[in-house]
């Protein structure tokens, strides 16, 4: 998802804002997790959260996942966004305390882009 301040052919890397649902390798010899992240260049460092379970490959999953911004008091941002990601109905992931946005200038950024799409980075893991 891309945020109001990013441009109308923006890509989805370093842009002012972008929350991320995906599956993420956990560090753990290519074994997948969940994982919902967040990333603004512009004013907080990107984070991200990974559930427990190893997600199995080569099987249908549901996934679903809830997103809300963090809140403002004046022009400072408040940690109380929200990310929670259920895996096949089972809550995975989820973080109550998040600031996706901070500072004067983005007190009005929203998401006004969804978008679905592939990444496999820098090459596939399967042959």
């Amino acid at each position: 998802m891309l945020a109001s301040k990013s441009g109308a052919y923006s890509g989805f890397n370093n842009q002012s804002l972008s929350l991320l649902i995906e599956q993420g390798d956990g560090g753990v010899g290519g074994a997948l997790y969940s994982r919902l992240a967040f990333a603004n260049p512009a004013n907080v460092y990107g984070v991200h959260y990974d559930g427990s379970n190893q997600i199995s490959t080569g099987v249908w999953h549901r996934i679903e996942a809830f997103m809300k911004l963090n809140t403002f008091t004046g022009s400072v941002g408040n940690n109380d966004g929200i990310f929670r990601y259920w895996l096949d109905g089972s809550l995975e992931v989820e973080a109550t305390n998040i600031m996706m946005r901070d500072g004067a200038p983005n007190t009005d950024m929203l998401i006004n882009h969804f978008a679905i799409a592939p990444y496999i980075g820098p090459g596939s893991p399967v042959a």
